[in-house]
């Protein structure tokens, strides 16, 4: 996976993999949302080109949410989303 921080378009990951350091997130609430994972990356998707992602930030985002299990999927949308009623 191309190694890719959205808030700069630099490398950002550990040894590991993991993303890390600062992130760009998208305002989506995922509580109250459909469980499925294709609903969950679609409705990222959708409100990351709402608010002016590149297809490059998105895919990046979508590609590591593919790289493991549910949970990770979960985890991955979870640090790049914030919820709208709160300021980050």
């Amino acid at each position: 996976m191309a190694d890719f921080n959205c808030s700069t378009g630099t490398s950002a990951t550990s040894g590991d993999g993991t993303v890390t350091g600062p992130r760009k997130k998208v305002q989506l609430e995922l509580v109250g949302l459909d469980g499925n994972a294709f609903a969950l990356m679609g409705a990222f998707q959708k409100a990351a080109r709402r608010q002016g992602w590149t297809a490059d930030e998105i895919k990046v985002v979508l590609d590591e949410c593919r790289s493991g299990d549910y949970n990770h999927l979960l985890q991955t949308l979870m640090e790049h989303t914030t919820s709208p009623d709160t300021e980050d």
